[in-house]
């Protein structure tokens, strides 16, 4: 009878001890997953802010091609594709839509700047850009906790 109580106490302790390291395991590659997507998101968002920048500074979009550039490289978004999944499950509410937010204008601008180059831009053209370079740089702060 004691063999089968130290077997059975046996059999419990070492299915608490896996499960433990089971949860600790996956929740190390959840968060190294989330490190690893705010870390790919955020330098995502420095090179829109860079561009966004420029823009302003010229005061008009940019040319048509830039040598060994695409629409993708000046305003890219793979990142943000891949890892919005990730993002979704650990941002707040708040942080998420404005993420969100920034790229849905990113994905809506790249076609003007394809039909457009060289645009001068408007006061309308001007406000928005400042406000999304704003945006931008107020959300890699918030994903990096450093400023652009």
């Amino acid at each position: 009878m004691t063999a089968a109580i130290f077997g059975l106490l046996g059999v419990v302790v070492g299915g608490l001890l896996t499960g433990g390291v089971d949860f600790f395991m996956a929740r190390r590659r959840e968060q190294a997953e989330l490190r690893q997507s705010t870390r790919l998101v955020a330098d995502e968002l420095h090179s829109l802010w860079l561009v966004v920048d420029l823009i302003l500074e010229r005061g008009q979009l940019l040319p048509a091609r830039l040598p060994g550039e695409d629409t993708e490289l000046l305003f890219p978004t793979g990142s943000w594709h891949a890892h919005k999944a990730v993002l979704a499950r650990a941002l707040r509410q708040k942080e998420w839509i404005a993420l969100a937010t920034v790229y849905a204008a990113v994905e809506n601008m790249r076609p003007v700047m394809l039909r457009t180059p060289d645009l001068p831009l408007d006061a309308e053209g001007s406000l928005a850009l400042t406000e999304m370079r704003d945006q931008t740089a107020r959300l890699y702060t918030q994903l990096t906790g450093q400023q652009l």
